[in-house]
């Protein structure tokens, strides 16, 4: 599932791709996401990110899905997100530099404006992620959790 992820899809490969992952992630857990990625933690921050400046609403959603089902099940497992969590702050910088790049060369910015345009739905993703609460999140249903 990570591989198909890296590559350019359509949207509805990247949507079913995303809750895969995220599906495996909550099945599996944390520390065999983070076994599979290995040192490559960086260069998924950076898939994640991108996916999260989707345009596509339906895929900036899974992927903050998918954030979001990362960082607490790293914390349930490890007490910390400090890890993961340097780790995407670490590549932000670089993936709002490609995003705008790539719409530059698109002939889309024209002005700062229009670089702020291209990062939107960035912004609204990492808005949605600071506004969700693992715990309360509408994928757990309370009566299909195991005793």
């Amino acid at each position: 599932l990570l591989q198909v992820m890296a590559t350019p899809q359509s949207s509805v490969t990247l949507l079913r791709t995303l809750g895969g992952s995220a599906h495996a992630l909550d099945k599996f857990g944390a520390s065999v996401f983070l076994n599979a990625v290995g040192n490559d933690i960086q260069h998924w921050g950076r898939v994640i990110l991108t996916m999260m400046n989707s345009t596509e609403l339906s895929v900036r959603a899974m992927a903050v899905d998918l954030f979001v089902s990362l960082l607490g099940g790293v914390y349930n497992e490890r007490g910390s997100i400090d890890e993961v969590g340097l780790t995407f702050l670490t590549v932000l910088p670089e993936v709002v530099a490609r995003e705008i790049s790539l719409s530059s060369v698109s002939g889309l910015i024209k002005s700062i404006g229009d670089a702020e345009t291209s990062l939107w739905p960035l912004r609204r993703a990492l808005a949605d992620v600071e506004d969700t609460n693992p715990i309360d999140d509408d994928r757990i249903d309370p009566q299909l959790i195991p005793s």
